[in-house]
């Protein structure tokens, strides 16, 4: 609402209004963000590219769910109180909103804590990499993530119904966005792996369930800078119908998981393995903690 041509912040009333302003950079807001959430607002924070760098913080599993909730809550009471100044005329300060905002963040974790049903603890002590059925091959994927330098690596082992180790790749990523980018990335290229050999019917296990669950169903819930990976994984999954992508425990997926830090750790780039050398191997063996079939 414009009022004799005045564009100047209903808070402030200091500089001109934008979105930006208004929810981040209005001394107002500024004083809101960090009483309720403790957040320093960077003077060079645009809105729309904050926003989304919180979803990708989410989708990367450096926070959680509820702590978006609690963001979202607070940008809204900061916008809600602007609007009572603007239509109602009603004086706002700072206390004002963060009163509001505790209140329904405080209200917000009541819901929960009625609705979450209790997690059942599992028992993972005796889970092991099983082999698959006869005629069938076994391609197993896993990714590893560096979240401050923004690196990844991925490792592919595959083998056979008798457990036969037929091959190895663990290959370096330079730069990665998230822990499920370099997952789709494995599995992008596992597939690839399994077109080139012709192999006619494969089973790609991951221990990744996000990614796992977005290639199975219809609809689904992923990281949207990697949207479009998953549709063309799904594609050619949907044009090899004896090929398909399965989840797996991470203690079923451990010498994939070995491999993806030894790329990402050592930097190891487009490194096919036909037979891991004795010093690898004693490594993966070490680490991964069980034995490893026959390879």
């Amino acid at each position: 609402m414009i009022q004799n041509g005045d564009y100047g912040c209903p808070f402030c009333a200091q500089t001109l209004e934008n979105s930006s302003h208004c929810i981040l950079h209005c001394n107002l807001s500024k004083a809101v963000w960090f009483a309720v959430l403790g957040i320093h607002i960077q003077a060079d924070a645009n809105l729309v590219e904050w926003l989304c760098n919180w979803f990708d913080v989410l989708f990367s599993n450096q926070i959680q769910e509820d702590h978006l909730c609690k963001i979202a809550i607070t940008a809204w009471c900061i916008w809600s109180a602007r609007c009572d100044n603007v239509f109602k005329g009603w004086k706002i300060t700072p206390d004002t909103i963060i009163h509001r905002s505790k209140k329904e963040i405080e209200l917000l974790k009541t819901k929960q804590e009625t609705s979450t049903p209790p997690i059942l603890k599992q028992n993972r002590l005796n889970l092991h990499w099983s082999p698959p059925p006869i005629g069938i091959h076994k391609i197993n994927v896993d990714g590893s993530f560096n979240y401050s330098l923004k690196t990844g690596g991925f490792g592919l082992i595959l083998r056979d119904f008798a457990g036969t180790h037929r091959g190895s790749k663990c290959i370096f990523l330079e730069s990665a966005l998230s822990p499920e980018q370099v997952e789709c990335k494995g599995l992008r290229e596992a597939i690839q792996w399994a077109d080139d050999m012709r192999l006619d019917k494969v089973v790609f296990e991951m221990d990744s369930q996000l990614v796992a669950d977005a290639i199975n169903n219809e609809e689904f819930n992923a990281y949207w800078r990697i949207r479009f990976l998953i549709l063309d994984i799904k594609r050619i999954l949907k044009n090899n119908v004896s090929w398909e992508c399965i989840y797996v425990p991470k203690e079923k997926n451990k010498v994939a998981d070995r491999l993806a830090k030894l790329a990402r750790v050592s930097c190891l780039s487009s490194v096919w393995i036909l037979s891991i050398p004795d010093d690898i191997l004693f490594q993966l063996n070490e680490d991964a903690n069980h034995v490893i079939y026959d390879i």
